[in-house]
């Protein structure tokens, strides 16, 4: 039980990381200007850190679910890690 609580809640923290955010700005970007990252970072930053950061926000999911479910974690709640990594990350 203590380990199904650890996922979900650390799969929140860990979408939570702003690795987006952190790209923009070492691009140069004014974060505050844009409604959208991804696309200031394709527009602006160039296409390989849109694929990067779009990349690394995919994945925070998948490493999310492959250590639940590499723990043995139940599926409901390996399934609730991946909802509360994708809240984290909006």
């Amino acid at each position: 039980m203590l380990a199904e609580i650890v996922l979900i809640g650390g799969g929140y923290l860990f979408g939570s990381l702003p690795f987006s955010v952190a790209l923009a700005r070492l691009s140069g970007l004014d974060i505050s200007q844009e409604e959208d990252l991804h696309i200031a970072l394709w527009h602006q930053a160039g296409k390989r850190a849109a694929i990067l950061a779009g990349a690394v926000d995919f994945f925070k999911g998948v490493i999310v679910i492959l250590i639940g479910f590499g723990l043995g974690i139940s599926s409901i709640a390996v399934a609730f890690s991946g909802v509360t990594t994708v809240v984290g990350q909006m």
